[in-house]
């Protein structure tokens, strides 16, 4: 599958695809391309059938089968939310030939938690199981991480950062698209899967081609953080443009 053929399904799945412009990505790498996976979210149904491919490398039940779906909030939260209903129905016939049903997962089936991001004073930022009972929740369980977007996978590595901290033990991340080139390797983990692979060129700050020549920055707060970009650098010559009503 080449890019243009790669950027036609995701638009099928409902993404909004931007080319040609000058974008900044959440990880602070530049590019002109954005994948906006927004108007997916208010289309459960949409959701859903992503969530069943999202889930599907995980099935069928095995040893080492999925007990907890962790993500990042906030976009990616209904997509963990649904992988974790698609394993719990995936899973149910295996379940129903068991007989302990005093824990949560034979209860409620495979459980979900999304971490929280927290700026640190020295400005990075890490991810954190804030919500009650989270932690525990993850603590000794099989996990699969779940992305919506993986550009430079920054946010991916705080979940499973946050996950392995509380003691769980992460068995693969699951993500719609893989945009970055990121790798297992890189995520260390065992196993990555993406829906759909893509590599969309991305530029360092320092010596991103598009800000050489002064090409103007989208600021949609939606659309990446160009906004914040425009904060910082108010002066900028290429100057800023929005790109949504």
């Amino acid at each position: 599958m080449n890019t243009a053929q790669a950027l036609e399904l995701v638009h099928n799945y409902g993404c909004r695809v931007f080319e040609a412009e000058h974008f900044v990505y959440k990880s602070g790498m530049h590019g002109p391309a954005y994948i906006n996976v927004d108007p997916v979210l208010y289309k459960p149904s949409a959701i859903e059938a992503i969530a069943k491919l999202l889930a599907e490398p995980y099935l069928p039940f095995a040893d080492d089968e999925i007990e907890v779906v962790a993500d990042p909030a906030v976009g990616a939260i209904p997509f963990g939310h649904d992988t974790a209903q698609a394993l719990t129905q995936g899973y149910q016939p295996y379940y129903k030939m068991m007989y302990d049903y005093q824990s949560a997962k034979r209860t409620f089936g495979v459980l979900h938690v999304f971490a929280e991001k927290h700026k640190q004073p020295d400005g990075s930022e890490t991810f954190q199981l804030d919500r009650t009972g989270f932690a525990e929740v993850c603590k000794g369980k099989n996990v699969l991480v779940v992305e919506d977007i993986l550009n430079s996978g920054t946010s991916t590595r705080g979940v499973i950062e946050c996950v392995r901290a509380a003691g769980g033990i992460v068995i693969g991340v699951s993500c719609f698209v893989n945009r970055g080139g990121v790798t297992a390797e890189s995520l260390s983990v065992n196993q990555l899967n993406a829906i759909i692979d893509i590599n969309m060129v991305q530029y360092e700050a320092s010596g991103c081609p598009l800000c050489q020549s002064n090409v103007p920055i989208v600021a949609d707060a939606a659309l990446g953080k160009g906004s914040d970009f425009a904060e910082k650098h108010p002066d900028y010559v290429g100057g800023f443009k929005y790109l949504l009503d």
